[in-house]
């Protein structure tokens, strides 16, 4: 019996190792299972991220998209501004000329009208009659140059009279209205 004893023991050995064998089968599957399901995990936390990633992207690319609109419209609007702004400058600079031009021409007729006597003295109205006769008779000067003064003032509405021409000079005949002189009437 010892053959049958010596078989039943490496059987019962086997039975053991293989039980043996079983339990590390099972601890291997176990971790196995564990290393599956935290991959499964990761792979889930993958997936989720990257479906967050992808809302995040659209939201960024409409963002960007509403930033490239607001943009093209900003350009625009100060391409208008821009626009105004030139119109402005040109219709400011053409108001100053004219602005100035007036002042010009105000100081010129200001000027002009300095030179005619203005005051009359009510009671003594026969003076004022004898004063027009002498105007008429005291600024006679010959036709060259009265041509001379005419051609260079006819643009002006007034012209210098003086009852003493010797206090006239070149310069209180003054300037036509293009900023030229004019001769001073001839003595």
């Amino acid at each position: 019996m010892t053959v049958v004893a010596d078989d039943t023991d490496d059987v019962v050995e086997q039975f053991e190792r293989l039980e043996r064998e079983i339990e590390q089968i099972d601890e291997l599957t176990e971790f196995i299972d564990e290393i599956a399901e935290r991959t499964n995990e990761g792979i889930q936390e993958i997936s989720t991220a990257t479906d967050d990633q992808a809302v995040a992207v659209s939201e960024t690319a409409s963002v960007v998209d509403d930033v490239a609109m607001i943009s093209e419209q900003t350009s625009q609007e100060t391409e208008s501004v821009a626009a105004s702004a030139e119109e402005q400058t040109s219709a400011l600079t053409q108001v100053s000329h004219n602005a100035s031009r007036l002042a010009e021409q105000a100081a010129q007729l200001s000027n002009t009208l300095d030179r005619f006597d203005t005051a009359v003295d009510v009671e003594d109205e026969g003076v004022v009659a004898d004063d027009l006769q002498n105007v008429e008779t005291d600024t006679a000067v010959d036709d060259e140059a009265t041509d001379d003064r005419e051609g260079a003032s006819a643009n002006n509405a007034f012209e210098y009279v003086s009852d003493d021409a010797s206090d006239e000079t070149a310069e209180d005949a003054g300037a036509d209205r293009d900023g030229q002189s004019r001769p001073a009437p001839d003595e």
